[in-house]
């Protein structure tokens, strides 16, 4: 901890000494595909190409027949397009885990079979039932600089994996209601990236966070010989720490690209009932959903 500290420090002095270096005016080159690049030009070519230093030390070499005009500005009016941003965004949400009991307990028989080898196991992976596909959606706010910081809220809908190839040994008939698995993640992170009026910039960012989460209800109907058995397990919540990373790219400013990843291992305490026939059992089974979380996204920031 002391090393990143320290090192936090040096960057902070560095970014300060070339912060204060910079003239009070810069040069302003307008592309013709409607980029903006903002610096000191530092080698011009007559009628063949520039060469332009940002203020994040990048260099950038243009072609004249790229370019549309240039201009001088104030430092100050240049800073104007720095600040902090804010974004929307959705997309895709992939994710793994597993309905497998901990600490030495099990499900019922009846439970374990649809959860762990019957209809709801995850196909080409006997023993584990899991989320499978869904959407997500959030807000995120991210700071200026090539060093900075970022915080988003992400809401997450995924369905419940479902075998379509499985078929019950003794002939059963099994019907099942279920809804989703349902997760809203509070992330942050320490952001490292470009951060100047080139058309694309982009940031990485170790997140770490918390999650709330809640199991689906489940219902299975199983007929037999003309009996009538069902099986419910009770949606439940759950919380727990995650962690994780995201690569962000944003383009003139406002199209935001990225994808995040991130992992945790929400502990639920699953309420559940079978009825079999006129005989019923109720209890709790507590057990942990490891749950990998893939979430490429787009969005507009402003």
């Amino acid at each position: 901890m002391k090393i990143h500290v320290s090192l936090l420090a040096v960057i902070f002095i560095l970014c300060a000494a070339v912060s204060a270096a910079q003239p009070s005016t810069h040069d302003v080159v307008f592309l013709k595909n409607g980029g903006i690049v903002r610096g000191n030009i530092i080698e011009i070519m007559p009628e063949k190409s520039i060469k332009i230093e940002t203020a994040d030390g990048s260099i950038f070499v243009y072609q004249m027949s790229e370019i549309d005009k240039i201009n001088k500005e104030s430092a100050q009016a240049d800073e104007s397009g720095k600040g902090a941003s804010f974004s929307f965004f959705g997309g895709p949400a992939a994710t793994t885990g597993n309905f497998e009991a901990e600490g030495g307990t099990t499900f019922p028989a009846w439970i374990n079979n649809i959860l762990n080898s019957g209809p709801l196991q995850n196909p080409g992976f006997p023993g584990t039932g899991c989320a499978r596909e869904g959407v997500a959606a959030g807000l995120q706010f991210c700071t200026g600089g090539a060093v900075g910081w970022v915080i988003n809220a992400v809401y997450a809908r995924n369905n419940l994996s479902h075998n379509p190839d499985w078929t019950d040994p003794t002939s059963q008939s099994v019907s099942l209601e279920t809804d989703k698995w349902t997760s809203l993640l509070v992330l942050t992170g320490i952001t490292i990236g470009t951060n100047n009026s080139s058309p694309v910039n982009f940031f990485v960012a170790p997140l770490v966070g918390a999650i709330y989460a809640t199991s689906p209800n489940i219902t299975a109907t199983i007929s037999e010989s003309g009996t009538t058995n069902i099986i419910k397990l009770e949606s439940a919540p759950s919380t727990a720490l995650v962690y994780g990373g995201e690569l962000e790219f944003t383009f003139w400013r406002h199209l935001v690209l990225g994808v995040r990843y991130i992992y945790s291992e929400p502990k639920y305490d699953i309420p559940y009932t079978t009825t079999m026939g006129a005989s019923s059992q109720s209890g709790r089974i507590s057990h942990t959903q490891s749950t990998s979380l893939v979430l490429p996204y787009i969005g507009f920031s402003f």
